[in-house]
Parts: structure tokens; C-alpha cells; sequence
């Protein structure tokens, strides 16, 4: 369940589901401030794609958000292991158009 940052702070929230190995993707994702006040949120679909690259748009999306509104203090919340634990070669991300 959710629970809110420490005072003073943002907390950002995403996930990207797939449906499939490579199938449809979207990713989501919002920004709470320190009481849990819905700031922004968003939806992209993002075309055919991995699960993984699913929550990586999704990280990336909201992050563009905090750039593009000058939200410091922030705390970041994904559920995905595959994204927060470190990995090593090269992945290749699609986007649709």
C-alpha cells in the first residue's frame, strides 16, 4: 500500500505492464506530494515491447515530469526488480509512433 515520503518530499510512483513476452505495452506513473495530493499523472502507450522496457518508459516518463516542473526532494517507488537491480549488455527500445 501506499505510504507517503517524509515531510517536504515527492513521492513518484510507475509501472509498465506488457501483455506477453513482446506484446502490447503501456506505462504509468504519479506524483504525490508529501500528504498524498495527487500532483500529475500519465499514461503512454508504448507500442510492442518487453516488460522491462515497460517499466523503464514508465521511470522515464515521470522523471521528464519532475524535469519539466522543477519538483525537487523526491522519492522514487517502482516494483520492478529487473529494473532497480544492476545489469550489463545492450537493450534496444522501440517507441511507437
Amino acid at each position: 500500500s501506499w505510504k507517503p515520503s517524509s515531510v517536504n518530499r515527492f513521492k513518484l510512483n510507475t509501472n509498465g505492464v506488457t501483455k506477453g513476452s513482446l506484446g502490447p505495452t503501456s506505462a504509468g506513473g504519479l506524483i504525490k506530494d508529501t500528504i498524498g495530493k495527487w500532483v500529475v499523472g500519465f499514461t503512454h502507450k508504448i507500442g510492442s515491447s518487453s516488460s522491462v522496457a515497460a517499466e523503464l518508459w514508465g521511470l522515464r516518463d515521470v522523471l521528464q515530469l519532475v524535469l519539466d516542473l522543477n519538483i525537487r526532494n523526491i522519492d522514487v517507488e517502482i516494483d520492478a526488480l529487473t529494473v532497480t537491480t544492476p545489469h550489463y549488455g545492450q537493450y534496444y527500445i522501440s517507441p511507437s509512433t
